[in-house]
């Protein structure tokens, strides 16, 4: 084409992706004034002059220059609604939407951006950022989605949040210490993604508190953003969604986690994939998990949960994937048309659990579990009786001690079983006279 070429017309959107353009933008593209939307991914762009893109690109909306090979576009200032710059080595200034994910970035989080009052989309994962995260952050009121996975960020998650945030994805960084209460102050949270760090001490209780995720009333801001597609690890697969605001999801796995799992936990009923694992988690799993209506995964392996599985478990029919393995569960697996779908995989590693489909015969086991519950049923039965015994004992003696010892009630009883016998001898005489006079008329 001829670099000379001067076209004719004006275009609102121009879309050149997966083209071979490179090394230089060409140099028509630049006499287009009135762009809108400019998509220059995977070009084979490696070389642009700083002074004249940034002219260029001052007026458009949306600018996507992923997958290009540009030797240095750090002193750039975009300004466009939507800036996506993933798979480059680019740097970034204001917006309301910035992707500068799979990059080389280095350093920590950009203390500048506390002035980007109309950031609410930061997609800054897999770089090589570090440090602890700003203060600052709270400032962030707009901001509603936060993707910082596959970093090296650290210290401690912060108190202060951005107030409005409905997605965090932090997994795979080196966040310590506990999760701290303040996250439930989230109302319109609905992906926690806190997996993959050394986080420790106990699952906060409060968690329920979170509305989106009891009640999904909140409506979602993602519906107006569906160009939005994000990753995140469910149903034990990396999947891509589209629909952000339509998933509700808690993935804590992978951390120090201790304790108890809080059955107030179970009442996020509107959560779909719900991932504990690898952590040091004990006690049982509560009934109340039964409740969770909409859950498609459950993960709650290698742990150190104790007891019997749920029988409320089978009767969870959205259910599609679930990983009970390396615990300390015993028992049967309860039957029912639901667990019995699932691999043995999901069951391994309980060396207490038995019944299909692990191949450990469960009739000798099931046998001695019933004995013993009927043994403490009949020990039951048993302690009642002898209490109900021992009590009339004590009762009855009682009563005659009293009367013994005191003359004066003693006989105002005999007099009172006097006048009962007397009373009983009356009624019996006419009785027996009635029933003689008519047997004589007769």
């Amino acid at each position: 084409m001829d670099n000379n070429w001067v076209p004719s017309f004006q275009l609102e959107d121009i879309d050149l992706s997966n083209t071979v353009l490179g090394p230089k933008i060409p140099a028509w593209l630049y006499t287009q004034s009135s762009l809108s939307t400019l998509d220059l991914s995977s070009t084979g762009i490696s070389s642009i002059d700083e002074d004249k893109f940034q002219s260029f690109v001052a007026g458009i909306e949306y600018l996507y220059l992923s997958n290009l090979i540009s030797t240095n576009i750090s002193n750039v200032m975009l300004s466009a609604s939507i800036i996506c710059l993933e798979h480059n080595n680019f740097s970034t200034n204001n917006a309301e939407v910035v992707d500068v994910s799979h990059n080389s970035f280095s350093g920590g989080f950009p203390n500048s951006w506390v002035n980007w009052t109309n950031l609410f989309y930061i997609d800054m994962s897999s770089n090589k950022l570090a440090g602890r995260l700003p203060l600052y952050m709270s400032n962030l009121t707009q901001m509603l989605f936060m993707n910082l996975e596959n970093n090296e960020f650290s210290g401690k998650i912060p108190i202060k949040m951005p107030p409005n945030l409905e997605m965090l994805t932090w997994r795979s960084n080196h966040f310590q210490g506990n999760i701290p209460p303040q996250l439930c102050d989230l109302s319109a949270l609905h992906v926690l993604d806190l997996s993959h760090n050394k986080l420790s001490g106990p699952i906060p209780q409060c968690l329920y508190k979170i509305a989106n995720m009891v009640s999904g009333e909140n409506e979602s801001s993602w519906y107006h953003f569906r160009e939005l597609a994000f990753s995140l690890i469910t149903k034990g697969q990396d999947l891509k969604h589209s629909y952000i605001g339509l998933l509700r999801a808690i993935d804590l796995s992978v951390n120090d986690l201790s304790g108890e799992i809080p059955p107030e936990l179970f009442r996020v009923i509107k959560v779909e994939s719900l991932n504990l694992s690898h952590n040091h988690l004990t006690s049982t799993i509560p009934k109340m998990i039964g409740d969770m209506k909409n859950l498609e995964s459950l993960d709650l392996s290698y742990n150190q949960l104790t007891g019997e599985i749920p029988q409320i478990i089978s009767g969870m029919t959205f259910l599609e994937v679930l990983n009970l393995s390396y615990n300390n569960f015993s028992g049967q697996i309860p039957l029912g048309s639901q667990l019995q779908t699932f691999e043995a995989w999901s069951y391994v590693g309980n060396p207490e659990l038995c019944g299909p489909p692990l191949t450990k015969n469960c009739t000798r086991e099931e046998t001695m579990f019933k004995t013993k519950q009927h043994a403490r049923d009949d020990s039951f039965r048993e302690s009642l009786y002898l209490g109900m015994g021992v009590g009339f004992a004590v009762s009855f003696w009682g009563v005659c001690g009293f009367l013994f010892l005191n003359k004066t009630w003693r006989h105002a009883y005999f007099r009172f079983l006097n006048h009962v016998a007397d009373k009983i001898y009356v009624i019996v005489a006419l009785k027996f006279r009635n029933f003689g006079g008519r047997g004589a008329s007769f």
